[in-house]
């Protein structure tokens, strides 16, 4: 898809292409429309990017009910045959960000 504005409705905003995409994608996000992943490809970022973008702007993360009990799955199949030892500072599961980090081999 390409987006023609007129350069005479630009006028006097300091407004990049790369600054458009990363607004457009940024937009799309809240409302459900895209997905995190497509917004970030929008936006011509990194989903990683994408996500410190939204923190900058205080935008939640559409993470549902049903996505938590995806991942909850997924943990518990991990588990069930491969966990190694619990982390050495001994912090459990119990937040929702530490299991998916963990999950991902990061602790948080």
């Amino acid at each position: 898809m390409t987006v023609e504005l007129p350069d005479k409705h630009l006028q006097g905003l300091r407004v990049t292409p790369d600054r458009l995409k990363l607004e457009a994608g940024i937009g799309l996000y809240p409302s459900g429309e895209v997905t995190l992943g497509q917004a970030a490809l929008v936006a011509g970022i990194s989903q990683t990017q994408f996500l410190h973008e939204l923190g900058k702007r205080r935008i939640s993360i559409n993470y549902t009910l049903e996505d938590l009990e995806h991942d909850l799955e997924t943990i518990r199949a991990v588990y069930a045959g491969t966990c190694p030892s619990p982390h050495p500072m001994g912090r459990g599961l119990g937040r929702g960000a530490t299991a998916t980090a963990y999950f991902y081999g990061y602790w948080l």
